[in-house]
């Protein structure tokens, strides 16, 4: 019952925050100028479709799998192509899930510490189940939950 609490509890946070974020991203993007304090890759993941990009991520081989870990190196703030790579499990085996653990434990844990307030924040990608399956990843289910609590500490007197 304790793991179904803390699970909620995560997932709550992960979409309130993702919500608020984004309610405050706006209002700063209607304050602020144009490209003020943005990375230089904000633009290219604005306007796009998430899910369509979640598709896009579900039938991924093992060498488009290398390919986007290799542009991440380079733009590691392609937000696009770091969802792609979290789609990369939806489906599939669990061998399949367990190849790609620790990778998918990196991304998920870069987005909630880097952009907690991206839309992907919110969605099945970016769940790790501590237990009940042979994927099951309990020491990043760990870190997220920890990562995610930070980032409601660093926030809790924010207005959204």
């Amino acid at each position: 019952m304790h793991r179904i609490w803390g699970l909620s509890l995560v997932s709550c946070l992960a979409f309130g925050l993702t919500f608020a974020s984004v309610r405050a991203d706006d209002t700063q993007n209607k304050a602020a100028p144009k490209g003020a304090g943005k990375s230089p890759n904000a633009g290219k993941n604005k306007g796009v479709d998430v899910g369509q990009i979640v598709q896009q991520g579900t039938g991924l081989s093992k060498q488009e799998v290398e390919r986007l870990e290799a542009n991440l190196k380079a733009e590691p703030e392609n937000l696009a192509d770091r969802t792609r790579l979290l789609a990369t499990t939806s489906g599939r085996s669990a061998s399949w899930a367990l190849m790609l653990q620790s990778s998918r434990r990196r991304h998920i844990l870069w987005m909630i510490r880097n952009h907690p307030e991206a839309e992907i924040a919110g969605l099945s990608e970016m769940t790790i189940d501590p237990s009940g399956h042979a994927a099951a990843d309990a020491e990043g289910y760990a870190e997220a939950k920890e990562a995610w609590l930070q980032q409601v500490e660093t926030h809790k007197t924010s207005r959204w």
